[in-house]
């Protein structure tokens, strides 16, 4: 159980009582502010390192997944986008020949005649 300000206090007052300000104060800057059983132990601690690194990696994984599945979306999308400009510098080609023949044809006519 969590030891209160209040009772820290009075066990504060009583070893300043019996063993002086300097030991009373070196005693309580060795006890935890805390129950013993909030203190974390180094088993604890590699514990949830390990944890960690657990979710870490699923982490990565699932972000390695979705970066391939973004780029297989991007890949498709400029395709996508290089076959409609390939069609559409193919109809302004198309329409640059018809425009070129219509004014040679013209011109041909036109010199004949």
């Amino acid at each position: 159980m969590p030891v209160s300000e209040k009772e820290r206090l009075a066990l504060y007052q009583q070893l300043t009582e019996s063993f002086g300000p300097p030991h009373a104060e070196t005693l309580m800057e060795s006890l935890p502010p805390m129950s013993w059983e909030q203190l974390a132990t180094k088993d604890d601690l590699k514990l949830t390192a390990k944890e960690l690194r657990g979710e870490m990696a699923e982490m990565k994984a699932e972000l390695k997944g979705e970066m391939a599945e973004l780029r297989g979306e991007m890949q498709a999308g400029f395709a996508a986008i290089e076959f409609r400009f390939a069609q559409q510098t193919r109809t302004i080609m198309w329409a640059l020949t018809g425009f070129a023949l219509t004014v040679w044809i013209s011109l041909l006519v036109t010199n004949i005649g």
